[in-house]
């Protein structure tokens, strides 16, 4: 049964057994349970699989032409070890994806020596795998992204995010108001430009308004910490910053260049900023109705299995997918969920503790 998590596409390509599932449907290793388990990985899966097909596509290239193509390009890989090629199907299939990821040379090279690639298939492979969220409707919008993190965009809002954020930072764009869910990750700070302002955390929960109706931006911190930060004309972090706490709330005037902490707070109507998430022994349809009133997001599960059951659990400092995940873990084994556009689909054949 699968339980690591992966960070690249390639370390999915160096398990035999991955590639034997997308290749063939033969699942021998739980990767379909771990997918179900782990959806904020499908991104990367799917990522994975674009390469294998279009690795698939191609024979492996004769000794000469592998030589010849990583000393075109494996200079540029700078963070990895120069390899030593040989006849090692797993060799090939890390220099293949490297190649696949970082030269674009050996695609067009193998393309003129054999024909094998569609160019539709490289430009797919090299593009910048950048998403663009646009809420074009009157309701909330919730985006969850590869890290875990959730971010409810406004109506008339923008995000912007890569497909697979760097290793060092987590950076994101945002046109508009969106409340914020962070997965926690010392190492990899999370980033949310704006206009004027960059604001920085690691995992906490917070909201932005940074809509084109008002030119000051205005941040307010649900749970943990966070640090605002003016930005420059050249888009550099300035050192005027200020930090903020729970249930405290900074604008950055724009007319002023400078930060105006708000002494008293408007509270929120929305209950994705008020509700807690601190459950003791509450049934499973009132955790879920609390789910459904704060991402706008319909959950649906077999009332009569889990009627029933009642569970105490905080999820107070979680992302909405994280948040599914201990739900689920809570009820049982045999619970699982997914997300399919504006709903939650819940399987389950009831709770544990029943």
């Amino acid at each position: 049964m699968q339980s690591k998590r992966y960070n690249t596409a390639t370390e999915l390509l160096d398990n035999p057994s991955f590639r034997l599932w997308i290749r063939t449907g033969q699942d021998h290793d739980g990767w379909e349970q771990w997918l179900l388990n782990n959806p904020d990985q499908k991104q990367l899966v799917r990522q994975a699989k674009n390469m294998l097909l279009a690795i698939g596509q191609m024979p492996p290239p004769d000794e000469d032409q592998t030589e010849l193509a990583l000393s075109q390009t494996w200079e540029r890989i700078r963070h990895l070890e120069e390899p030593s090629i040989r006849r090692s199907m797993k060799l090939w299939w890390r220099a293949a994806a490297a190649i696949l990821l970082t030269g674009i040379g050996f695609c067009v090279y193998l393309l003129s020596s054999q024909g094998s690639i569609s160019m539709q298939t490289i430009s797919a492979l090299f593009s910048e795998q950048q998403q663009e969220q646009i809420n074009q409707t009157q309701k909330e919008l919730v985006v969850n992204l590869e890290d875990g993190s959730s971010v409810i965009l406004q109506p008339g809002s923008k995000l912007s995010y890569p497909d697979h954020f760097e290793k060092a930072e987590r950076k994101v764009h945002l046109s508009g108001e969106a409340f914020f869910e962070i997965s926690k990750d010392a190492k990899r700070p999370f980033l949310v430009y704006t206009r004027d302002v960059v604001t920085r955390v690691v995992g906490t929960s917070f909201r932005i308004k940074a809509g084109d109706e008002n030119p000051d931006v205005e941040v307010l911190v649900k749970t943990g910490k966070v640090l605002v930060s003016e930005l420059t004309d050249s888009g550099a972090h300035s050192p005027k910053n200020v930090s903020l706490l729970p249930n405290q709330s900074v604008s950055f005037v724009k007319e002023k260049k400078t930060f105006k902490k708000i002494a008293s707070v408007t509270p929120s109507e929305k209950p994705i900023d008020y509700l807690t998430f601190e459950f003791e022994d509450t049934s499973v349809a009132e955790i879920f109705k609390a789910i459904e009133n704060s991402y706008g997001l319909t959950v649906e599960y077999p009332k009569a299995l889990l009627d029933k059951c009642y569970l105490s659990t905080s999820l107070s400092d979680q992302p909405l997918l994280e948040k599914m995940k201990i739900i689920c873990e809570s009820l049982g084994a045999d619970t699982s969920f997914e997300i399919r556009k504006d709903k939650i689909i819940i399987n389950s054949n009831g709770c544990s503790q029943i």
